[in-house]
């Protein structure tokens, strides 16, 4: 019965997305750190990478897993290697309050992190 209600309440978040608002923090691959500011609304995220990339480019929402809700990369209207290698590639979101773990692929290196609202 338990996991059934965790079951109902994790369908509940993904179904309802992220919530809208402010997000900041850092992903890193494991040896590199970056900042990143993300912008949640609509079904849509919209990122900006710090130094040293200094690009920006949005998501949008696809779908819900067990992984987290899939957001797909669009194209990055200020270029930039880092930004352009995620175009078109998934963005992963988990959601808890104040908190979004993202994760995604670059370049063929899995980068993550948490941001806080």
């Amino acid at each position: 019965m338990a996991l059934s209600l965790f079951t109902y309440a994790t369908a509940n978040a993904f179904a309802e997305g992220v919530p809208e608002g402010s997000y900041s923090g850092a992903v890193s691959d494991g040896n590199r750190q970056v900042r990143v500011d993300a912008q949640v609304a609509n079904q849509s995220v919209r990122l900006h990478f710090g130094e040293p990339y200094n690009c920006r480019l949005a998501a949008v929402q696809r779908e819900t897993s067990a992984e987290g809700i899939r957001y797909v990369f669009g194209i990055t209207p200020n270029g930039g290697a880092f930004c352009e290698s995620l175009e078109n590639r998934t963005l992963v979101v988990k959601t808890s309050p104040g908190r979004a773990f993202i994760s995604f692929t670059a370049g063929g290196v899995a980068w993550s992190g948490n941001l806080d609202k």
